[in-house]
């Protein structure tokens, strides 16, 4: 059964937590089973030791899901037309397999809107994480090589794994013309339709929160990501993101 729901906008830290939680709690994670490139890299993956992007096989959980309930997720999610942001009807659809298994089971997702709808529908907690909009909006742009990155947020399109463009037009963007203006609406509305349980800038609230011990937890975390040192160029230009 489902006990559990980590969520958040992409980019905001939600897989490192999933990572937490399938070290220290005696659970089965499922990774972005709502995500609209999960059921074509689970076969690619599933038995890898890793992940390119990840550096760990963000997949592993999925190993100890019986055949016959993975069967009916991915036939639910080929079914779907799954871009952007993953509305409620959409993701209870795609989570009910999961939570007929009689293992405990956590699920990291990204992007879902009114999470706390599914929370109660599966009658489980919900972390969902908000990350200081700079530094969600850099981790948006620093996995392009370095002298790319200080024009890719004046670009009018975003073609990456991010779905900034899908998640614009799912939430009813009209009018923006660059990259970040997109990306700045995204969150301001994703965040109004979602309200955020916890900052990613106050982990040990997230570790209390999923019952993991907070000593352990930090050994997973890298500073550098919840205190990121962005470049000169993008604190010249975009620092104004940052929150108080």
């Amino acid at each position: 059964m489902i006990i559990g729901i980590i969520n958040g906008y992409y980019r905001s830290g939600t897989t490192i937590w999933q990572r937490i939680a399938e070290e220290l709690l005696d659970v089965v994670t499922v990774h972005e089973p709502t995500g609209p490139s999960t059921g074509y890299e689970l076969p690619q993956y599933l038995n890898s030791s890793t992940h390119p992007f990840h550096g760990w096989n963000v997949f592993n959980g999925y190993r100890k899901i019986p055949k016959e309930i993975l069967f009916k997720w991915y036939k639910r999610w080929s079914k779907l037309p799954i871009k952007g942001v993953v509305w409620p009807l959409t993701a209870a659809l795609l989570l009910e397999p999961f939570d007929r298994m009689d293992e405990e089971v956590i699920v990291k997702c990204a992007n879902i809107v009114d999470v706390q709808t599914i929370a109660d529908i599966f009658d489980c907690w919900v972390i969902n994480i908000q990350r200081d909009p700079a530094a969600t909006t850099y981790a948006h742009v620093e996995i392009f090589p370095k002298a790319w990155q200080p024009k890719i947020l004046e670009f009018p399109q975003f073609n990456t794994a991010f779905f900034v463009d899908d998640c614009y037009e799912k939430l009813g963007g009209n009018g923006a013309t660059t990259v970040l203006e997109k990306l700045h609406y995204n969150l301001n509305e994703f965040y109004e339709l979602t309200p955020p349980t916890h900052r990613f800038e106050e982990p040990k609230s997230i570790a209390k929160a999923m019952g993991v011990s907070w000593k352990e937890a930090k050994e997973y975390l890298d500073e550098k990501k919840l205190n990121p040192s962005l470049p000169k160029w993008f604190t010249e230009k975009w620092g104004s993101l940052a929150r108080s």
